[in-house]
């Protein structure tokens, strides 16, 4: 296929990898709310966060941890659905552009610019594969399903290749641990 569609397929595969990320990062932020770490990770959307701990009061810790897996699963959705129907990439993109106002109106309203300074940082790189990947998709967008796994198919097989020949550069061009010839050592000034 032509190399600039698989080029926007990377692309829409690298959006979704990186929606699968938020959403596994999000889940073990979670769990860390219920055991009651002091730390975190920052590859998460806020929202759910937020969710868990303004439901904390109302109805218990696992009630609140239940209604923020269940936003969270929104995420897992579209990371699914996109698959299919690519579409859903650009739902994802929706959803966490809220996630990024709530985290920027969250900063605006603490007065703490420097703590939610790598937060920003994280939503934005998300943000900026998010839309590489809607942009991507609609430039993909003629392409059935079974054109665009075809397509996925052929990236694949590129990598695996590029993999391979990687792996036979390394070991017809040494990797640095094999003992000079004796023509070498003959030359060497070491051996001299």
């Amino acid at each position: 296929m032509d190399t600039k569609l698989k080029n926007r397929a990377v692309r829409f595969n690298r959006s979704r990898n990186n929606l699968l990320a938020v959403v596994a990062f999000t889940v073990i932020n979670l769990g860390l709310i219920v055991l009651e770490m002091e730390f975190h990770f920052l590859f998460s959307a806020i929202i759910p966060q937020v969710v868990q701990y303004v439901l904390y009061d109302f109805i218990g810790m696992m009630g609140g941890f239940a209604v923020a897996l269940a936003i969270t699963s929104i995420y897992l959705i579209c990371y699914a659905l996109s698959k299919r129907w690519r579409f859903f990439i650009l739902v994802a993109l929706i959803l966490f552009a809220i996630d990024a106002a709530v985290l920027v109106l969250d900063m605006l309203l603490t007065g703490e610019y420097f703590e939610y300074l790598l937060y920003v940082v994280f939503h934005t790189w998300i943000l900026f594969y998010l839309i590489t990947g809607t942009i991507a998709w609609l430039q993909l967008r003629k392409l059935t399903p079974q054109q665009m796994t075809e397509l996925q198919a052929e990236i694949k097989q590129a990598e695996e290749t590029e993999e391979i020949n990687s792996a036979i550069d390394t070991v017809s061009h040494g990797t640095g641990n094999e003992q000079p010839s004796e023509e070498e050592k003959r030359d060497s000034d070491e051996y001299k």
